[in-house]
């Protein structure tokens, strides 16, 4: 997927998303609004759009919907990944995902299950950015928790509390400031 983020002012995005999440807060079925407003800020080729209108909702995430969106860190490609697909990316990349509450199950039925929360949420896109953290997390390895609280001191996440779900606007919100991030580390 190729995401070319506008050289834009954090300031004026932030004020755009304000913007955006008070008009979708009033009313949920002006969410192609916040739609437009995400095309506008993101170039997007081709059918990488069709990613973003599939997540332009208020529906509840699950697991499988961020690790789709993260596998796009990963590797350049204009198409629409399956979760099969996905898990494949980050087992080329050397990146191992483990979640407790899958052990015993099928892992792709399990993470289509599964409700996604914050913690879950950065530790999937931690490992993705191949970030280092902080000293507990060196002493520890990367937990959701962590992983959490490393992504709101780099600014992922704007308030919120650690267990609330995510939704998808959210991941693509976490998805275009890790492109952000990638891009300037660059």
């Amino acid at each position: 997927m190729n995401f070319r983020i506008y050289n834009i002012d954090n300031e004026i995005l932030d004020v755009i998303y304000i913007v955006a999440m008070l008009i979708m807060g009033v009313k949920k079925r002006y969410s192609f609004i916040f739609s437009a407003i995400l095309l506008l800020c993101v170039d997007i080729k081709s059918q990488s759009a069709q990613f973003v209108i599939n997540y332009s909702n208020y529906d509840t995430a699950n697991i499988a919907d961020a690790v789709i969106a993260a596998s796009y860190l990963l590797k350049d490609t204009k198409d629409n990944l399956k979760l099969k697909d996905a898990l494949e990316i980050f087992k080329q990349n050397n990146i191992k995902l483990k979640f407790k509450f899958c052990k015993n199950k099928n892992l792709e039925k399990c993470l289509e299950e599964k409700k996604l929360n914050r913690p879950i949420l950065s530790y999937i896109f931690f490992k993705a950015l191949k970030l280092k953290g902080g000293l507990t997390i060196r002493i520890f390895g990367v937990i959701p928790r962590y992983a959490y609280k490393e992504l709101v001191y780099l600014g992922f996440f704007r308030g919120g509390v650690s267990g609330q779900y995510v939704t998808k606007i959210e991941i693509l919100n976490v998805l275009t400031q890790a492109i952000e991030y990638k891009n300037n580390k660059k």
